[in-house]
C-alpha cells in the first residue's frame, strides 16, 4: 500500500508494508530532507528477495498525516531511490486502522 506523508513540509511518498518489522528511509532522500543523522546503525534487514540490507545509520523524524504530527525511528540505508517504507510495529503503535479494500489508512493516536 502506498500513501503520501509530509516529512519536514515535503511531501513524501511512503510504501505501508505490514510484514515490515522496522521502519526505513533512503539515505539519499534524509539528505534531500537536509536531515543530520543521529546515531550510527548495526541492524542487518532481509528484503523480499532475501538480500541482506546493512542500516548506515538511524534517525527520528515526524511525520505529518491527517492533521497530524507524529515521532518516527527510522532506519537509513542506502539506496539510488527516495523511499520510506513504514512498518508494522509503528502502524500498531500509532493504532492504524488500514482498509485494504479502500486502500485507505486511519491514524487513531
Amino acid at each position: 500500500m502506498y500513501g503520501k506523508f509530509k516529512i519536514k513540509n515535503q511531501e513524501v511518498n511512503v510504501i505501508i508494508d505490514i510484514e515490515a518489522s522496522t521502519n526505513i528511509i533512503t539515505k539519499i532522500l534524509l539528505q534531500k530532507l537536509n536531515t543530520p543523522i543521529e546515531k550510527s546503525s548495526n541492524k542487518i534487514f532481509t528484503s523480499a528477495n532475501e538480500k541482506d540490507i546493512i542500516a548506515l545509520e538511524k534517525v527520528k523524524l515526524n511525520l505529518e498525516i491527517q492533521e497530524k504530527k507524529l515521532s518516527i525511528k527510522l532506519q537509513v540505508i542506502e539506496s539510488k531511490k527516495e523511499k520510506v517504507l513504514i512498518g508494522m510495529k509503528w502502524l500498531k503503535k500509532v493504532k492504524a486502522e488500514i482498509n485494504l479494500e479502500n486502500d485507505t489508512i486511519k491514524i487513531n493516536q
